[in-house]
């Protein structure tokens, strides 16, 4: 048995974006969101085009996921968001859990 397992981690963890990685806080998250928003980022546009498959190599944790990213040049934060709606185990920060808006 190999459960669908997803990693959920912030932003600022998953960035891969050139110039938006290189903020903080919330100047990052806004930055993210401007681009996301007209669909001027290509990591955020090819999310959907990486295959929601399982990774080869087992399960993945955040570091791969952006090492993934960047190789492939695809934004973690959104693919590992996409990937959580078809999971069966997730993996999070605690305060994800006590969190509404998560």
């Amino acid at each position: 048995y190999k459960p669908n397992i997803s990693i959920l981690g912030s932003r600022q963890q998953m960035c891969v974006h050139p110039q938006v990685s290189q903020e903080t806080g919330t100047q990052q998250n806004h930055a993210c969101r401007t681009l996301t928003a007209s669909r001027r980022c290509k990591f955020y546009n090819n999310a959907d085009r990486v295959s929601r498959d399982p990774h080869p190599g087992g399960v993945m944790d955040i570091e791969d996921l952006v090492h993934m990213g960047q190789q492939e040049e695809v934004c973690p934060y959104f693919y590992s968001r996409g990937m959580s709606k078809s999971a069966e185990v997730i993996f999070m920060p605690y305060n994800y859990l006590v969190d509404p808006k998560i």
